[in-house]
């Protein structure tokens, strides 16, 4: 349903947004009737070549509803009738633009508004179809489930509709001054943090989440649910996944969980394929965030090697949110996976950032990304340099760690820094770690430890033992369960060790199962290679040698220990077509040879070969010489 705006004959000021997102508040507790966001109104008034702040009368509210697909338009109004206020809704059939029944509700004084509105949506809802049991069951009081203070109201849906225009900071400012003018206002806390988790301050997200759980009772049945998923995001997987089932069983035209049980089962639990049908069941033209959900698609495309699809999607997802184009990089990655970097190049120079700095970092993060791809250590070096100085301005705690980590992991693959200096730097930042422990689970539970398996990786890149082992000694193995590209992280850095120590076959024994799942992160694919190859299991190489260069979708949008691993996978991806061209030498396939160091070549060019690279490529060539020398004779 589309709540045009209220018309307000009372003459008081304060009525204005306040009654009108009484209104929304009050129908969105039901199960049965779905209220069109004031974001997706405001883009589709965009899309009508309308002002964002065009009245939403009888007419325009009509023609957003048919264009969006909502089946009715409810107008609210409020007045004053014989010293009473009287708040009354019109139901609006879009096609004719007449009134279906109207409900309305009369009290003493502007405070009676709320409950009348109570009274009326109550009434709406059952003319609507929706059962008077299911009405009971799920509705409470309005001044119970947000706030019985006008003013607080108002700020909120200010805050609602700056956020609506993209204004963040003004928005956060708002939710700000309703939770100061009613401390006990619980979806404003809710909406706090969910801003500054948009922003990206991960600490005051929680803190503010949790505000809002110390006043659940004052949400709505559906607000809860919400309210529980946020707040699982900072425990372990499968319980964030299950608030998210848990909700669409409840409200199964939830829009915003289905996108969060895509979105999260990609992230957090490498769901590709899963993650496809919650995120088209979002993909619709009700939900304010229908580009994000098709470009979600995109990336879960790419997940699953289906290029074509993916670029689809994302083309799709620019039609529907231009602002993509200039902000999102993930739709850059079809073109990076082919290798084709002129295009990539092109793209990237549309690429000028949202002017939120917490949101920016992605901008260096990506230069890096493409600049590994393409074996361009220097312009890597730059990007990284500029992006840990960058996330050490807008957030140290976090942010900031992980950009100097990642700097750390690129010094290791582009062999820009010797082993002992990057062992000195890896035992400080896991010294550091232990030193902000407290801080960092406060922000995200286990932080410190994803911190220090990204230590562990790197050391691992390295061929460093004993850091290995002082990470996993740190490492708390019973704090990670339930995370599960955390526990794939430590088995790889096990494996690595066993590798390391020189038993590869223990190695390959500990991940061979492991790898065998589609939801099996990147690493465990390259640590599988790295020890068949120790222990001289060709087939188990030759298997895995052929995922990893192949699965280049994977490589880039496997989001891993927070980033970290991208930039190795990519790297991996290519270096894989080495370990084929060396296999293909000792089983004496000399054309397969030939084939994958042409695809090695091609893909990093000679200039981007670091010593240990150059090395493998002169043996091979030696090897090559000689098996041709010996055929000629």
């Amino acid at each position: 349903m589309v709540v045009g705006d209220l018309r307000n004959l009372t003459g008081q000021p304060v009525l204005d947004e306040s009654l009108e997102q009484a209104f929304r508040i009050s129908l969105e507790q039901s199960r049965y009737v779905n209220v069109l966001s004031d974001l997706k109104v405001r883009d589709t008034l965009a899309l009508m070549k309308r002002e964002p702040e065009a009245t939403l009368d009888r007419e325009t509210a009509s023609e957003i509803a048919l264009r969006d697909g909502a089946r009715a338009v409810i107008l609210p109004t409020v007045a004053e009738v014989g010293g009473r206020v009287r708040v009354s809704a019109e139901v609006i059939d879009p096609h004719t633009q007449t009134t279906v029944y109207a409900e309305s509700a009369d009290g003493v004084g502007a405070g009676s508004a709320l409950a009348s509105i109570d009274d009326v949506t109550g009434e709406l809802r059952e003319k609507l179809g929706e059962a008077i049991s299911s009405i009971q069951q799920t509705s409470s009081p309005l001044p119970e489930v947000s706030t019985p203070n006008l003013d607080a109201l108002k700020a909120y849906a200010l805050g609602n509709r700056n956020r609506a225009q993209g204004k963040d900071r003004d928005a956060l400012g708002f939710y700000q001054r309703a939770v100061e003018l009613d401390p006990k206002f619980a979806l404003a806390w809710l909406a706090k943090g969910q801003m500054y988790g948009k922003l990206g301050d991960l600490p005051a997200s929680r803190r503010e989440m949790e505000q809002a759980n110390a006043l659940r009772s004052r949400l709505s049945a559906r607000e809860q649910y919400l309210l529980d998923a946020n707040l699982a995001i900072f425990g372990p997987v499968e319980p964030q996944l299950q608030r998210w089932r848990q909700m669409i069983q409840t409200y199964p035209d939830s829009h915003a969980a289905q996108f969060g049980l895509a979105q999260q089962g990609m992230f957090y639990a490498n769901e590709y394929a899963g993650g496809l049908a919650p995120a088209k069941a979002a993909s619709v033209p009700q939900y304010e965030r229908r580009a994000h959900a098709v470009y979600l698609q995109g990336m879960l495309n790419l997940g699953l090697e289906r290029y074509a699809d993916a670029e689809r999607a994302f083309k799709d997802a620019d039609a529907g949110n231009p602002k993509f184009r200039t902000r999102m990089y993930d739709q850059i990655y079809p073109a990076a996976v082919k290798r084709d970097w002129a295009r990539v190049d092109s793209m990237m120079a549309l690429r000028k950032g949202s002017g939120v700095a917490s949101d920016d970092l992605s901008l260096p993060y990506h230069r890096m990304l493409f600049a590994i791809d393409r074996g361009d250590w220097s312009a890597a070096a730059e990007a990284a340099q500029a992006a840990s100085m960058q996330a050490r301005k807008v957030e140290p705690l976090i942010a900031g760690r992980g950009a100097m980590l990642r700097a750390d992991a690129l010094d290791a693959i582009g062999e820009r820094a010797s082993k002992a200096e990057l062992e000195s730097r890896l035992q400080s930042r896991l010294a550091d770690i232990r030193e902000h422990r407290s801080e960092l689970q406060a922000a995200f539970p286990n932080y410190d430890d994803l911190l220090a398996l990204q230590v562990g990786y790197i050391a691992a890149r390295i061929g460093s033992r004993p850091m290995l082992e002082r990470v996993l000694a740190q490492v708390d193995a019973a704090k990670i369960v339930g995370y599960p590209l955390m526990t794939d992280m430590r088995e790889v850095l096990l494996a690595e060790s066993d590798r390391l120590a020189g038993k590869p076959g223990q190695a390959v024994a500990r991940l061979k199962a492991l790898s065998t799942g589609a939801d099996a992160s990147f690493p465990v694919h390259v640590a599988l290679l790295r020890a068949a190859r120790a222990a001289d299991d060709e087939g188990t190489a030759r298997q895995q040698a052929d995922w990893v260069a192949t699965h280049r979708g994977r490589a880039y949008v496997e989001m891993g220990l927070d980033y970290l691993t991208s930039m190795l996978n990519v790297a991996d991806s290519t270096l894989a077509l080495l370990d084929q061209a060396e296999l293909s030498q000792e089983e004496g396939a000399s054309d397969a040879v030939a084939r994958s160091r042409r695809a090695f070549d091609a893909a990093w060019p000679r200039k981007g070969w670091t010593p240990s690279i150059a090395r493998r490529v002169d043996a091979l060539d030696r090897a090559s010489d000689k098996a041709k020398g010996a055929g000629s004779r």
